[in-house]
Parts: C-alpha cells; structure tokens; sequence
C-alpha cells in the first residue's frame, strides 16, 4: 500500500522547511514544484499541480487562503465530489510511480477532506506531520508579508489550526514546534525517522543536519505578546498546545466551539451573507464570460484548422499547376526546337529544288527531274506532317 506524509501548517509556520528536511527521505514530492525566491529562499518544496488544485477550489468557493470564515463543509457534495475527482488525477499522474510520497500546501488544512478522500481512492495510507507555530509569530511574519492586522492573522491561524486538528484525527499524527524543534537538528531528524520509518542515505543526513537556517527564521515572538491581545480562551489553547500538544481532544473541541462562536457574535452575518451572494452573481457572469471566451476559441481553432487546410489544398493545386506549367515550357522549347530544325531543312530544300529547276530549263535531264520531284514531295510532307499546310 502506498503511503503518503501530509505536512499541515498555517502559513508561516514553518511547512516549509519541515518539508525541505523530509525531502532528504527516501520519497517523491512530485515531478513540478514552486522554485525558490526571497520569501523562501531554500524552497517551499510545493507541487505545483496540487497548488493549483488549492487555489482552484477556494475561487470556485469564492474565497481564498485568508478568508477566516471558510469552511469546506459548507459546500455540497457534488461540488466536493468533482474536486476529489481532481485530486486523484493529480494523484495519479505525480505519483503513480512512488509508493511513498508527500505533499505540502498550508491550503490543505482547510481542504483535507478532499485530498483525503482522493488519498483513499488511491488506495494510500495517510500520516500527518503538523507543523506549530505561536500564532503571535505568525501574526508578525504576515504583517510583514502581506500587512495583516494582528487580529485578522490571528483568527486565519486559529480558523486553520482548528480546520487541521480535526479533519486529521483519523490519522496518525506528529506535532512539530517552530522553531524549538529544530534548533537541534539530530533530534529533529531522529524524531522523523522514528515516525516516518524512512530510509535516509549517509550524504543526504549530512545535508538535512544542516539544511535549517536560523538565521532565516524571523518574527519570532514570546507567548506574553499574545496573551495580552488575546481573549481567556484563545490563550488557554496556546498555553495546552505549547505543554501537551494536541492530545486532548476535549480541550480541543472547546476550543474550536469558543472559536466559531467567537466568529458569529462579532460577524455581521447579513452582510456577509450579502457579500457572498453578489460574489456568486459576479462569479456567474464571469463564469458565462469564460464559456463564450472558451466558445470563441474552439471557433477560432475551427477557423484556424479550416483555413490551414485550404492552404495546403491550395498549395498542392498551385504545385500541380506549376508542375504543369513547367512541362509545357519544355514542351513549348522541344517543338520550338523541333520547329526550327524543319524549318531550316524545307527552306535548304526550297532553296536547293529553285537551284535544279534553274539548271533544269537549260539541261533537260531525267535524272536532274527526278531529283527535282523527291525534293518537291519531301518538302510537300513537311509542309503537311509538320505544319499542317496543304501545299498548292
């Protein structure tokens, strides 16, 4: 049976480098993945196709990765259903050849019951390896990335951090905190071994020893920074993960009912509600728009293909008809020729039959009048055979 590591995270939490590590394992990442730039130098070691997919799904949702209120429950099954169906395609196509891979994207957090259900499909165990990160870091890492407020990055991490607690209960789980567990790089790959029972070869350990950079890691921050900005319960949580962990799963669901409480007291859902739905109005129009473009383009390739059959029709009859052309030129040249050279020999025969008949009238000679004659038929002939003149 295959085997697949999901690395669950919010962003900035570290999913990145947990990945990068693991990739010194002996499994597959896939065959495309996003390359490196400034805000990950060392990589983010994400699939491209999977990446994709994520991004797809959430628009079709009209939502994107930092919307706090998303949840993949709320949409219907047949919807749910087609992006399964996606899911194992890509599946299929990036890992049919490795009986152990991973797969990272902190969408995925929001989204794992698709990609579980199309795991299970592809007939692959799944394991879930978490990547934890104190919210308040995380809040500090978006400002700077994508200026968030405190607040709103706090309630994406929680919104995420619920979302991949419990859709991965049902599977077995490793809970890494960023960045203590990495400072000590040995641990933290024999912490991964244990877990993941892969194998890992002499050269590429040495690589993966020394693959985190602290220096990359910034916005750290102390748990005092977010317990004074927090509510009662949320710091609670924060303190119960950074002792325990996520093993408590009462804790855990009280934590996520505060939460989604929380998010209906003081959202005004009307408006939301009504955002949404002129959302879906503008998503169906540019849904229709995207029909007619894609409709203009199969008639434009239709088009393309009639026309650049007819040119090649063309083509080949301008080719016949040059061919033709040219064998007629030469045609015309071998008569012309052939023309000439008769034409030369009637009129040395004319020239040669008034020369006889000079001679004729003064000598009357049987043989000279013989001559006479054959040279007379022969130019009769040429006149006829060549020229089609009826001599008189």
């Amino acid at each position: 049976m295959k085997k697949c590591f999901i690395i669950l995270g919010m962003h900035r939490s570290g999913t990145s480098v947990t990945t990068g590590i693991l990739s010194f394992f002996e499994l597959s990442l896939g065959q495309d993945l996003i390359k490196p730039n400034e805000e990950n130098p060392k990589g983010f070691f994400e699939n491209k196709a999977v990446l994709a997919l994520n991004k797809k799904i959430l628009s079709e949702c009209n939502s994107d990765w930092d919307d706090y209120h998303f949840d993949i429950n709320d949409y219907e099954t047949k919807k749910r259903d087609s992006w399964v169906l996606e899911a194992l395609k890509i599946l299929e196509n990036e890992f049919s050849k490795h009986n152990t891979f991973a797969i990272k994207d902190p969408r995925i957090c929001l989204l794992f019951p698709i990609w579980e259900q199309a795991l299970a499909q592809f007939k692959t165990e799944i394991k879930v390896i978490i990547s934890y990160r104190n919210p308040a870091a995380v809040a500090r890492s978006l400002k700077t990335r994508n200026d968030f407020n405190h607040n709103k990055s706090i309630l994406l991490w929680a919104n995420y951090f619920v979302s991949l607690e419990s859709f991965s209960r049902g599977h077995q789980r490793l809970l890494l905190n960023y960045p203590r567990d990495f400072l000590n790089s040995t641990s933290l790959l024999s912490t991964l071994k244990d877990f993941t029972h892969l194998k890992i070869s002499d050269s590429n350990q040495q690589s993966a020893l020394v693959f985190y950079d602290k220096s990359l890691t910034r916005h750290q921050s102390e748990n005092d920074e977010i317990m004074n900005t927090t509510p009662p319960f949320f710091r609670r949580f924060i303190k119960q993960i950074e002792a325990d962990g996520i093993k408590n799963t009462r804790k855990n669901n009280n934590f996520a009912k505060d939460f989604k409480s929380l998010l209906f007291f003081f959202s005004d859902k009307e408006l939301i509600d009504k955002q949404k739905r002129l959302l879906n109005r503008k998503s169906a129009i540019l849904r229709r728009r995207d029909d007619r473009v894609e409709r203009l383009d199969a008639d434009i390739k239709e088009l393309e293909t009639l026309i650049i059959k007819k040119i090649k029709t063309k083509n080949i009859e301008i080719s016949t008809l040059t061919k033709n052309l040219l064998d007629l030129k030469n045609t015309i040249i071998n008569y012309s020729n052939t023309t000439s050279d008769y034409v030369n020999a009637y009129l040395q025969d004319r020239e040669q039959l008034a020369w006889l008949k000079g001679i004729y009238k003064h000598k009357k000679d049987k043989r000279l009048l013989q001559r006479i004659n054959r040279i007379q038929y022969r130019t009769r002939k040429t006149l006829n055979d060549h020229f089609s003149i009826t001599p008189k």
